[in-house]
């Protein structure tokens, strides 16, 4: 009798840890920095995805994370910053200089114009051509992702986009990082983009 009781609870937990896990991976979910430490979750996100240590002209920082079955995977985030230290940024990684960047009506963000007319992808490299321009989706309507205030990649007056794409672990996937850049205004928007399976 003991046994068949035991037996019915851990069966009721499995299907209930079973039921949490579907209705996780199965809807779209915004994930909050810690309301205790807000501006640690923002330097620990800016240190892993951008640069460590912080330049020292980076103020006012804005995170926001989006992870959405089916979109993927993506940070998204606003600063202030000066131009020499944008340089540092760069250095990091092969990142490719474009031109124009815009951000439509359909919540997709393109970049276009590169200077530099080389191919990227070298035998054996990580990183992969990114031609002539391209583009990734952010916000989406339809999977109830809303656009923070904050993000106005429109209103910079003269921005220029930075892009590198790797390879991801050993799957087919790819990350993109964008880094966009206005020199007038000393701000910047850097994307973390991870696409769905």
């Amino acid at each position: 009798m003991m046994q068949s009781r035991l037996r019915y609870k851990m069966q009721t937990c499995y299907i209930v840890a079973f039921s949490v896990l579907v209705f996780a991976t199965s809807t779209g979910c915004r994930r909050a920095p810690s309301t205790k430490q807000p501006e640690l979750w923002k330097a620990k996100i800016f240190k892993e995805y951008i640069l460590d240590p912080i330049p020292k002209s980076v103020a006012n920082t804005k995170v926001d994370e989006l992870d959405v079955r089916g979109l993927g995977h993506r940070y998204v985030m606003r600063f202030e910053i000066n131009k020499e230290d944008v340089a540092s940024i760069l250095n990091t990684r092969p990142y490719k200089e474009f031109i124009s960047v815009t951000y439509d009506e359909f919540n997709f963000l393109t970049w276009h114009g590169s200077k530099d007319r080389s191919t990227d992808l070298q035998k054996g490299s990580q990183h992969f051509d990114l031609g002539t321009g391209g583009g990734i989706p952010l916000y989406s309507n339809e999977h109830q992702t809303e656009m923070p205030e904050w993000f106005r990649p429109n209103e910079l007056t003269s921005p220029k986009a930075y892009v590198v794409r790797e390879k991801y672990g050993r799957s087919t996937r790819y990350r993109t990082k964008i880094l966009i850049f206005d020199e007038d205004k000393e701000q910047a928007y850097f994307i973390e983009y991870l696409p769905g399976h």
